[in-house]
């Protein structure tokens, strides 16, 4: 058990991203005799589920901590940054359908400071924002930070979230 919680605690910035892997894609796992490889996968981002459950895991077996206070704060202020802003990618599903352009929302991953992942990805994903918005419900209803403005913002933001 200590040692899932070191490896989860070093996949947690202060800025409030929390990412999957410190896997870059760059180790070669398997050489093949002709010189070709295959390397791990590249996980460093913040996959939005993902961040969704390790914060809503922290907040379960440590809750009320000041550490732990500190980054559900920065969690919940990189979320309203990141869904505050449009999305640059216009290649989710249904193609086709509407203009084309995704919601933030369904977004998959972000890289770790915080900006859009513009590749190309399987679009939408759905189940990030209600996971965030369970995290973001337990500040409201915690009483973790008296800062108002990220009260209001994470009201709002789980309303979108949900909507």
């Amino acid at each position: 058990v200590a040692a899932v919680a070191c490896n989860m605690a070093a996949n947690i910035f202060s800025n409030g991203t929390i990412i999957a892997s410190p896997s870059k894609g760059t180790e070669v796992i398997h050489s093949y005799p002709d010189g070709t490889s295959i390397n791990e996968n590249d996980y460093y981002y913040m996959w939005q589920r993902d961040a969704g459950l390790t914060m809503r895991t922290l907040l379960r077996v440590a809750k009320g901590g000041p550490q732990v206070s500190a980054q559900l704060e920065a969690y919940a202020q990189l979320l309203h940054q990141i869904w505050s802003k449009p999305t640059p990618n216009h290649d989710c599903a249904p193609w086709g359908a509407g203009d084309g352009w995704c919601s933030i929302l369904g977004e998959v991953k972000f890289f770790v400071n915080g900006s859009v992942y513009d590749h190309s990805w399987g679009r939408a994903q759905n189940d990030g924002p209600a996971i965030n918005a369970m995290v973001l419900m337990e500040l409201l209803d915690g009483g973790e930070t008296s800062d108002t403005s990220m009260l209001a913002n994470a009201k709002a933001d789980v309303i979108n979230a949900l909507n």
